[in-house]
């Protein structure tokens, strides 16, 4: 593996809020299909497959609110090309949100869909908070060793912290996150995903804790659901007072719903619902758009 981390990036981002964010990576396509879904999931190997041979892209415009408000956009997009695959997020505070926060962020992650996981093969985040500019470009060689470049550097022992616990194939959030929705539709939120985004790594964790039965409401989804907990923990190149909160008061799990979601001959475990705490306000999440292939989807919202 190479490093090029090239001054402490500090606070770049409310880092619980970008990854639950991140979360919702695809969109149910109605809820009729929810049922005919649970078929997909007894059948993991065949729905892979179907999910390999697959050609779509789907594009997804979200609004995250706090306290009733307008505070962030949230764009997201995902092709499935025939055993490829690229993810692509932008998300920027808007409206009342640039008092609080400024900036964008944006990543690309492209690789391939193997019978075992997903293969990424690039990665490319950048970022602007204020006066501060963020730079990630990661690459996985044939034996998925990495390569990393950053704007701006980790101090040294930041640095080795990171070394220690990195291990080869470790994937970038996008390909984490969409890799749950393809590969634990047999037995969601039972897997801990350990992540590397550049600058540190961390873990997703989740807990399962019932099959359940969504009503619509702000998620504009009513059908069967796997309610679960999930949790964002740092593990190397964060600082040492975001390691010391960590232990002394750790970050909350929240709930979030999972649906299984028939997409052509495939189904997917899609996040349905989610509600998180931030620093101001209570958050929600709301679908404003969803496209696949070009064609909206509808779908009633409160």
């Amino acid at each position: 593996m190479q490093f090029n981390f090239s001054n402490d990036p500090g606070p770049r981002y409310t880092m619980r809020s970008l990854i639950l964010v991140l979360v919702f990576l695809l969109l149910p396509q109605g809820n009729a299909m929810a049922a005919r879904a649970m078929a997909g999931v007894k059948n993991p190997l065949l729905n892979i497959r179907a999910i390999r041979a697959m050609r779509k892209k789907i594009e997804l415009d979200y609004r995250i609110y706090g306290a009733g408000i307008s505070m962030v956009s949230a764009k997201f997009g995902i092709t499935l090309d025939k055993g490829r695959y690229k993810a692509t997020s932008l998300i920027q505070p808007v409206g009342l949100g640039n008092i609080i926060a400024q900036g964008r962020f944006d990543s690309l992650v492209t690789g391939r869909i193997s019978s075992r996981g997903l293969r990424p093969k690039q990665y490319i985040s950048d970022g602007k908070g204020g006066d501060a500019v963020y730079r990630v470009r990661m690459s996985w060689n044939n034996a998925a060793r990495h390569r990393i470049s950053t704007i701006p550097r980790l101090p040294q022992n930041r640095v080795s912290a990171v070394r220690k616990k990195l291990r080869a194939g470790m994937p970038d959030p996008l390909t984490s996150l969409l890799s749950a929705t393809i590969y634990e539709t047999r037995r969601p939120c039972r897997r801990r995903h350990r992540i590397i985004d550049g600058h540190t790594i961390w873990d997703l964790r989740y807990r399962y804790i019932k099959l359940d039965y969504l009503k619509g409401g702000s998620s504009g989804y009513t059908g069967p659901a796997y309610k679960c907990m999930v949790k964002y923990v740092p593990i190397a190149g964060q600082s040492a007072r975001t390691l010391k909160l960590e232990r002394q008061n750790p970050i909350p799990y929240v709930p979030v719903w999972f649906a299984p979601i028939r997409v052509d001959k495939a189904t997917l475990m899609i996040p349905v619902k989610i509600n998180f705490p931030t620093k101001w306000a209570n958050a929600v999440v709301h679908l404003r758009r969803t496209r696949i292939d070009g064609q909206t989807v509808n779908f009633k919202t409160k």
